[in-house]
This record gives structure tokens, sequence and C-alpha cells, in this order.
């Protein structure tokens, strides 16, 4: 089949990576849709230039994704995931779609693989609801543990959103300070500590927002929280 769709299944690298124009229906509206893919169709022309010097590339299209497919020969797995990025960073800088961002997934080395890569790259988009000023996010970047954080944190956010429904001003902050100490006997690192401040403060307004006690919130971290250091 490789022949067949021309495919070069032998480069020694391959990884996915998906960009997302985030606000695509309202983008159509306000520029038109013949003008929408226009860009489209601007910004497939810039890809291949940005990845001519790879042994392969493929752009596939979903609803309003454009999938890139790449293969080469890098020296190793890291190398092609940075250049990759840098390819990516470049062309982001230069096309004219609003609110665009990139996942990109794990170098794979067998082309039968490609899904994993896939699935990594979708992953990578969701760090977007934690670090919201980022626009590329590459899957090999983000804190390993992000699954773990998750589940951490998920019987602690409920706690704290039963204590706030009853109005426990104490045990929310009695609740706050063993959440801190439960962090620093985790020993996360400045990433993973965003992602647990981030996923808990998304569930406590999520709660507040559904039972409309405020509206319009969104998550803050503390101003030190950048400043804050840590030790690999």
């Amino acid at each position: 089949f490789s022949e067949y769709f021309d495919l070069d299944i032998d480069a020694r690298f391959y990884l996915c990576v998906c960009i997302n124009c985030l606000h695509a229906d309202a983008l159509r509206e306000r520029i038109g849709v013949d003008n929408y893919y226009k860009n489209i169709i601007g910004i497939e022309n810039r890809i291949r230039e940005c990845f001519s010097s790879c042994r392969m590339l493929r752009c596939l299209y979903r609803l309003d994704q454009i999938v890139l497919v790449v293969g080469d020969d890098a020296a190793c797995a890291q190398d092609f995931s940075t250049a990759c990025s840098e390819k990516i960073e470049a062309l982001l800088d230069e096309i004219s779609l609003d609110d665009t961002v990139a996942g990109i997934g794990l170098p794979i080395t067998k082309f039968s693989e490609l899904y994993r890569s896939f699935e990594t790259a979708k992953s990578a988009l969701e760090f977007r609801f934690f670090f919201s000023n980022e626009h590329i996010f590459n899957y090999q970047d983000m804190p390993k543990a992000h699954g773990h954080i998750r589940f951490f944190m998920e019987d602690k956010s409920e706690a704290l959103i039963q204590a706030i429904s009853k109005n426990a001003k104490q045990q929310v902050r009695d609740l706050i300070r063993s959440y801190c100490k439960a962090c620093a006997q985790q020993h996360m690192d400045k990433a993973s500590l965003y992602l647990a401040v981030y996923d808990m403060g998304g569930n406590v307004i999520r709660f507040l927002n559904e039972l409309g006690i405020v509206s319009g919130l969104g998550v803050k971290t503390a101003p030190g929280l950048d400043e804050f250091q840590t030790q690999d």
C-alpha cells in the first residue's frame, strides 16, 4: 500500500502534529467561507515549504484541524522533535489565522505505530487549558506525571467542593493547607505544580458556575508561582 499512496515508510522517525483553529466558526463568519479556505490552502503551501527538507510530509484535514505526518532521518528522536517544533513555531508566527495552536506528538520509529504519535499530539493540545498563553505543545515537554496528578487531585477537589457548598470556611482553609503540604510531599516540579493548581481551581470554578453562584471566573495562579524554583 505504501507505493500506491506514495508513502515513505523507511524513515528513521515519524511524528504527527495537530494544528487547530480554536474559533474556526467565528472566523469563517467574520472573513467569509471563501477567504477562510483560501487561508487554509495558503497555510498548507507554507507547511510544505517549512518541511521541504524532511523525507516525508502528508497534510490531512479533520474538520477544523490540520494533521501533519512527518518522517525524517534525524540523529535521535529528541533532535527530530525539536526540529519539528521549531518549524511549527516559525509557521504559526507567519500564518494569518487567529487563535491557532499546535500539538506535537511523540516520535515513533515504526510507521505502523503512527497512531501513537497522533494520540499523543491530541493529548498535548489538552495542556492549552493549563498554559493558555502558549501556542505550541510538545508532548515530550509535558510533565510525565500528568495522569498521576489528575488522579491525585481528583478526590481532593471533591472534598474542597463539598466544604465550599457547606460554606465551611475554616474547613476550606484547612483543606487548602493540607493540599499544599501534600503537593510538597509529592516532590512536584514547577510544571506539575501549575497543573495541580489549575486542575483543582478549574474543578471548583466549574462547580460554582454550574450552581450559578458565580459566573465568568477563570483560574489565575498566585503571582509568585512563576518564580517558584525546583531542583532536578
